[in-house]
């Protein structure tokens, strides 16, 4: 058996470690949309509630580490750097991150992709806090750059964490379709060699 540890941990409902070692592909794909969803998406969408408008952090929080997850997924076998899978992920999927940016205390963010992971991913993982330029908003669009002061020219970038969570499911969503889909051998790879790592299963593409 391949599966590293204990087999008879929890996969996703119904199914163990160990039932991956014998599973297809297409079969896997199939319990990854489970997991992720039962682990991520299910319980953030009960944070999105009205009621619970103080969860923002939270949810960037959890949206952040989804990132991280799926980057790893879709470039496994790059010699990138982690943080540039991240933001190459960002840049690919969601163009509203390629927008240009200037921001003083950020002389290395080119754009809202480089801005994105160091001052909310970074600052909410590590510190749970966001930075002067980095702020939560419930009715704007998904990402925004907004000039507080402009006669000092003061700007904050502003991500809405409703937003940004349907966005990444429509995402996750188009990738398990492109999973199953056997022209798309180079994901197809990327997914099985990250499977591969974390889990020590190896499937046939």
């Amino acid at each position: 058996m391949a599966i590293r540890g204990n087999p008879q941990r929890i996969f996703c409902e119904g199914i163990k470690w160990g039932d991956l070692d014998t599973a297809t592909l297409e079969q896997i794909v199939g319990y990854f949309k489970i997991r992720v969803y039962h682990s991520i998406f299910d319980p953030v969408k009960k944070l999105l509630l009205p009621e619970y408008k103080t969860t923002g952090l939270m949810v960037l929080a959890v949206m952040s580490s989804l990132i991280d997850f799926l980057s790893q997924y879709y470039y496994s076998g790059s010699s990138a750097k982690h943080k540039d899978k991240y933001k190459k992920f960002l840049r690919e999927n969601i163009p509203e991150f390629r927008q240009p940016v200037t921001l003083k205390k950020f002389p290395h963010a080119k754009d809202l992709a480089d801005f994105f992971y160091e001052g909310f991913r970074s600052q909410v993982l590590h510190n749970f806090m966001l930075t002067e330029h980095s702020t939560i908003g419930w009715k704007t669009e998904l990402i925004l750059v907004h000039v507080w002061d402009e006669q000092r020219g003061m700007q904050e970038v502003i991500v809405n964490p409703r937003l940004l969570t349907e966005r990444l499911e429509e995402i996750f969503n188009g990738y398990l379709a492109a999973l199953r889909d056997e022209k798309n051998h180079q994901l197809r790879t990327s997914f099985v060699n990250k499977l591969n790592l974390d889990t020590g299963v190896k499937i046939k593409i």
